[in-house]
């Protein structure tokens, strides 16, 4: 089976903002056992296009967390794919000058995840991790100049030479 789930910014309500995961059914995917399910490809694309917010791209690294964090660790997974892990932003223009504490509040979303992927590797029931970019409505691995960013999100994943 695939899943693909795509997170995205949703309209701001009363100064809150309220984001969504679009056709990911949380609760169900919490319940699955390996004898219910087994995910072939697992794809979940962050789509920070729709955002120049810090607060909406935080956001949208929490949902991606939660659902991922939510897959029962019983359910196999062959392959996750994580499109666009971090927005253009991040990777290529914030390191020297991040005004707004983005990247402390990213990695402090992040490194759980990380380290839950981890541990998914090392016990079996996740077979392999994989980072990619979307552009133009088109999936392509990492651009190598944009791993090394991705590294110093996913230090567990790196070591573990998943990146």
């Amino acid at each position: 089976m695939r899943v693909t789930a795509t997170i995205v910014a949703a309209p701001t309500i009363d100064g809150v903002v309220v984001m969504q995961p679009q056709d990911v059914p949380l609760a169900a995917l919490s319940q699955v056992t390996a004898g219910t399910l087994t995910l072939d490809e697992f794809f979940i694309t962050q789509d920070f296009a729709a955002t120049s917010l810090d607060q909406e791209v935080e956001f949208i690294a929490r949902l991606t967390r939660a659902i991922i964090m939510s897959l029962s660790p019983s359910v196999p997974v062959t392959s996750l794919v994580i499109v666009n892990p971090l927005p253009s932003s991040v990777l290529r223009h914030r390191a020297t000058h991040d005004g707004t504490h983005l990247i402390p509040r990213l990695r402090r979303v992040l490194n759980p995840l990380d380290a839950h992927l981890g541990r998914r590797l090392d016990g079996g029931g996740l077979q392999r991790v994989e980072f990619a970019t979307e552009r133009q409505g088109s999936v392509s691995p990492l651009a190598s100049d944009e791993q090394p960013r991705v590294r110093e999100f996913f230090p567990v994943l790196a070591d573990q030479r998943a990146i």
